[in-house]
């Protein structure tokens, strides 16, 4: 009787004495055992005549009581018991059923640009705050890869007052300037100065402006007609547009006041940037 399937048998071999009689080696009983063992065999195998060809191939179940040599299907692999799991190796032996992860699963640099069709991976893939500026390799995202204006910066003074005496344009307060840096070409630039003036002289005319330091001369102006008396308060507001900016760039603001009198600037400023 054979052993198989439950366990392997272990036939022994006759020697050229052996009688067919001999205990163990009954004529009747061997052939018996072995006619168990090939029709398990069978029964294991299933029915089918297909045979392994050139390429690569497993021999699979094809129906109840038939199997065949072929490429794995879905079908042929159990579901795990939860959605988004697959089958996964993580020892390089034992296979189980897992969610993907970034750890074992997926090592670094394996995942590359020919593993996704277009539009795969899109925003509503992504959880908030999981790639960081520690994720991206530097470098690897250039101008070309991000859509027109899709980018914009801006940056914002803190307050700064500065009394100017002198008839042509000065400097006013280190905080009254705004930088805006790395700017790729074809990035639009706006920039404001605004604030209030006051002059401790009645009538006196006082000027504002936007300089540029990638500019020799001032970029915006604006006169500010005083009001007839002495230390009154007039707003102002300079503008400052280029609609073709690059590089880098530091905004700052001017002052000027007519001979004779003292203008005191008060304000803030303001500059935004929409890049390439």
């Amino acid at each position: 009787m054979a052993n198989f399937p439950t366990s392997l048998d272990s036939l022994a071999n006759p020697t050229a004495t052996t009688r067919r009689n001999d205990p163990g080696f009954e004529l009747d009983v061997v052939i018996a055992t072995l006619n168990d063992i090939a029709e398990q065999l069978e029964a294991k195998l299933g029915i089918g005549a297909s045979a392994p060809g050139a390429g690569a191939a497993v021999l699979r179940r094809t129906a109840a009581g038939a199997s065949a040599w072929g490429q794995v299907v879905g079908a042929d692999i159990n579901a795990g018991g939860a959605a988004n799991r697959a089958l996964v190796t993580n020892d390089g032996v034992n296979a189980i059923w897992s969610t993907i992860n970034g750890g074992a699963m997926i090592g670094p640099g394996t995942m590359v640009d020919g593993n996704f069709s277009g539009n795969t991976i899109h925003g509503n893939k992504i959880i908030d705050g999981t790639i960081d500026t520690s994720k991206i390799t530097d470098g690897t995202i250039t101008n070309a890869d991000i859509a027109a204006h899709a980018i914009s910066t801006g940056v914002v003074s803190s307050s700064w007052s500065q009394a100017i005496s002198s008839p042509s344009y000065t400097w006013l307060n280190a905080s009254a300037q705004v930088a805006l840096n790395g700017l790729p070409a074809g990035s639009m630039v706006l920039v404001l100065l605004y604030g209030w003036v006051a002059n401790n002289v009645a009538a006196a005319a006082s000027y504002v402006g936007i300089g540029d330091n990638t500019n020799t001369g001032t970029s915006s102006q604006q006169y500010v007609t005083q009001n007839p008396t002495a230390n009154l308060a007039t707003p102002f507001t300079a503008v400052y547009f280029n609609p073709n900016a690059s590089g880098n760039h530091t905004f700052y603001g001017v002052g000027q006041t007519s001979g004779g009198s003292t203008a005191t600037f008060n304000g803030s400023m303001a500059g935004f940037a929409i890049m390439r």
